[in-house]
């Protein structure tokens, strides 16, 4: 009822840590790293949230992320780094005789099954190489923005590109602006094997129709007496 994901850990009535299972709170056995990578996560969500509205300005953001960032720093100074581990050696492979390496992560009271936990990791740059760890961008600065609209392109693949990405699908109005074409057969000649037209006269992006069931796909092209689709078909199958 309160909206706590599936398999989340909670701080509940008294201090107590809850795990949600099948709906219902569950008491866990609750270390102080627990704690604190629950209060962590709930900043992290909040900020993650805040940096997704647009209409905020920067400025207001910056009272939540000094609060993740002082929370990061804490449980670094306690705990040591979020991503913190080490390198494990297992069997040598028959064929190189190379070991098989793995990173093996501390328990973290069990919080690495929590269904954010990877946000909480994703606050750390971490190099495992030289143990070194530093706040993510995230903490430091404002990292989501509003998408600029885009104006002008260089390739007719690119304006595919800006297409797919604003509306899921394939405008030829849009790419003829972004390209400074005239006309529709000119932005059609731009985009020739980049797009194709099926059976049905619908404009699909190459890399939808060239995939998929592409025999049948050829066959339909060859009743329809469509050349070009058909080559491309051939060369796939």
């Amino acid at each position: 009822p309160l909206g706590h994901k599936e398999g989340s850990f909670q701080v509940w009535e008294g201090g107590k840590i809850v795990r949600i299972e099948n709906g219902t709170y569950k008491a866990v056995r609750g270390t102080a790293e627990l704690r604190s990578l629950i209060t962590l996560r709930d900043i992290a969500v909040e900020l993650l949230d805040l940096e997704s509205e647009f209409d905020l300005d920067d400025y207001s953001l910056i009272p939540i992320r000094e609060v993740a960032l002082d929370q990061y720093e804490a449980y670094v100074a306690e705990f040591g780094a979020l991503n913190r581990g080490s390198l494990v050696e297992g069997k040598a492979d028959e064929e190189t005789g190379l070991p098989s390496l793995s990173w093996r992560r501390p328990p973290m009271g069990g919080f690495r099954s929590d269904p954010d936990a990877g946000i909480v990791f994703a606050l750390e740059v971490f190099d495992q190489d030289t143990g070194e760890a530093a706040p993510a961008p995230i903490l430091t600065r404002r990292v989501n923005r509003r998408p600029a609209h885009v104006e002008r392109v260089d390739t007719a693949a690119e304006a595919l590109a800006v297409s797919l990405g604003e509306t899921g699908g394939i405008d030829l109005h849009r790419i003829a602006g972004l390209l400074g074409l005239d006309g529709e057969d000119a932005t059609r000649t731009a985009l020739k094997g980049l797009v194709f037209y099926d059976e049905h006269g619908r404009c699909v992006s190459a890399s939808e129709y060239l995939s998929g069931n592409v025999r049948a796909k050829l066959a339909l092209a060859e009743a329809a007496g469509l050349a070009d689709n058909a080559d491309a078909l051939r060369k796939v199958v």
